[in-house]
């Protein structure tokens, strides 16, 4: 199966894979990251890594590596959990990341305040802001004033298999 573009326009949906530190670490990841697209035929840029803030402050050399090749490839780098402990913003000036993933224990417990403040910072590092486990209206409607660029969660969707995506979608099926 192919991932395309959906009827009526616009790009087809990112694939989100999440990586292990361990996997950052391993000097053959962006060869194997290389021959999956190929083999598959997704986009590069549809592709989306997922990282946890933990594996992007490590020090292993083929760690930064890693990272530079794949933004050089095109993937999109999001960092996941943010938010749960390991935060280094001044990180966050050097890597090569596109994306923030904000926990889902901040889109529940946190406060507007604090939210305001994650999302303010997001967009002045020009970073793509996901909310993480949005479950009711409420949250949904608070991270869309507070001007979350996407969001994901139970209120949305259930997980589902690649046919009733392609429905929800409004994919054809035959592609």
């Amino acid at each position: 199966m192919t991932w395309k573009a959906r009827r009526g326009g616009g790009p087809a949906p990112y694939v989100s894979v999440n990586v292990a530190a361990a996997q950052l670490r391993d000097p053959t990841f962006l060869t194997t990251v290389r021959d999956t697209l190929a083999h598959t035929g997704l986009a590069r840029d549809r592709l989306r890594l997922e990282i946890t803030e933990h594996a992007l402050v490590e020090t292993h050399p083929h760690t930064l590596a890693n990272l530079q090749g794949l933004k050089r490839l095109g993937v999109r780098i999001a960092v996941d959990d943010f938010g749960t402990g390991y935060s280094n913003l001044a990180a966050l000036l050097t890597l090569p990341v596109h994306e923030l993933k904000l926990a889902h224990m901040l889109v529940k417990d946190g406060s507007p305040d604090l939210l305001n403040t994650i999302m303010q910072l997001g967009r002045t590092l020009k970073l793509t802001m996901t909310a993480e486990g949005i479950e009711t209206r409420h949250q949904a409607d608070l991270m869309r004033e507070l001007g979350c660029d996407t969001g994901q969660g139970w209120h949305f969707s259930r997980p589902m298999t690649t046919e009733k995506i392609r429905r929800y979608l409004v994919w054809p099926t035959n592609g």
